[in-house]
C-alpha cells in the first residue's frame, strides 16, 4: 500500500462520518463536530499532522454554511485528498533525496548524520524569524561534519513549510522543538 493510500485510508472514514453528521444532525455546532472529527482521526490537535493541519485550517476559516456545503457536496473530500497527495509526494521526495544521497558519490556516515541532526537541529527556536539564520548555521556546520548532503536535503524539504509544520516534521526525525509561546 502506498503512502498516499495509507493516508487516505486514515482520513476517508472520519470524513464520511463528518458528512453524515452534517446531514443527520444539522443543528450541531462546529466546535462539537470539530472535536468529534479530531477524535475519529485520532489526533488531539490538527497541528499534529501536516494533512490534518491543512484540512482544519480550511474548515475553520469557512462560515457554517460554507462548511456544510463543502462537506456535503464532497468538494472538501476532494480538497482533503489533494492535501494527502501533497504530503505523500513531499515524503517521497525527501526519502528519494535521502536515498539518492546515500547511493551516490562519496557517501556520508548515517550515524554521524543522526548525531549531527539530533544535537544541532534542536538549536532552532521554532520561529519563522530565526529560520534563515538557523539554516545558514546548520548547513555551515554540516559541511564541517561531512553531512552536507542529508542536511541540505532536509533543509530544502523544510524551507517551503510554515514554522509549525517544520516543528512537526522535525519531530518525525526525533528532534523536539518547543513551539514558540504565543502572546
Amino acid at each position: 500500500m502506498s503512502a498516499l493510500d495509507e493516508l487516505w485510508e486514515w482520513i476517508r472514514s472520519p470524513l464520511e462520518e463528518l458528512e453524515k453528521n452534517f446531514t443527520e444532525e444539522p443543528d450541531k455546532s462546529w466546535e462539537t463536530r470539530r472535536g468529534e472529527f479530531l477524535q475519529q482521526l485520532g489526533v488531539q490537535e490538527p497541528g499534529q499532522h501536516p494533512v490534518t493541519e491543512q484540512m482544519f485550517r480550511q474548515l475553520d476559516e469557512m462560515s457554517d454554511d460554507e462548511r456544510k456545503n463543502q462537506v456535503s457536496s464532497k468538494q472538501f473530500e476532494t480538497a482533503a485528498y489533494g492535501f494527502a497527495q501533497q504530503h505523500a509526494a513531499s515524503q517521497k521526495d525527501v526519502q528519494g533525496t535521502s536515498q539518492a544521497a546515500a547511493d551516490s558519490g562519496p557517501g556520508y556516515d548515517e550515524q554521524a548524520w543522526q548525531n549531527y541532526l539530533s544535537t544541532n537541529a534542536t538549536q532552532w527556536n521554532g520561529t519563522e524569524e530565526t529560520w534563515n539564520q538557523f539554516t545558514q548555521w546548520f548547513l555551515y556546520y554540516a559541511e564541517e561534519h561531512g553531512v552536507t548532503t542529508p542536511a541540505t536535503a532536509l533543509i530544502d524539504y523544510l524551507n517551503p513549510l510554515p514554522a509549525n509544520q517544520r516543528i512537526t516534521e522535525l519531530a518525525r526525525y526525533g528532534v523536539t522543538i518547543a513551539p514558540p509561546a504565543r502572546g
